[in-house]
């Protein structure tokens, strides 16, 4: 999204495709097959942005400037309010 180390987008999209591909084997394996569509899917979407990124439409490495800096830290921040703030909230809020 930056710029910073666009090397780093067709290798994190090739794992995350690995990863729903091994996902897919295990459900099926376990019979869980109301799963696998989501785990295809995801999978295929990861395997398109992987190829595209590494041989179609690849992206040039930006200089690393205080702009980039902060949209980096903007983005981790949103990021960590994401995942960790509706966890918080269940666990101070919730009646058990």
């Amino acid at each position: 999204m930056t710029g910073v180390k666009p090397k780093l987008t067709p290798l994190a999209a090739a794992g995350l495709a690995l990863t729903m591909t091994l996902a897919t084997v295990f459900h099926l394996m376990r019979g869980e097959y109301g799963l696998v569509p989501a785990n295809l899917a995801l999978g295929g979407v990861a395997a398109f942005v992987a190829v595209g990124r590494w041989n179609f439409r690849p992206t040039a490495a930006a200089t690393l400037i205080t702009p980039h800096l902060l949209k980096s830290l903007a983005v981790l921040a949103m990021m960590a309010l994401l995942v960790f703030a509706p966890t918080w909230y269940t666990m101070t809020h919730a009646q058990f």
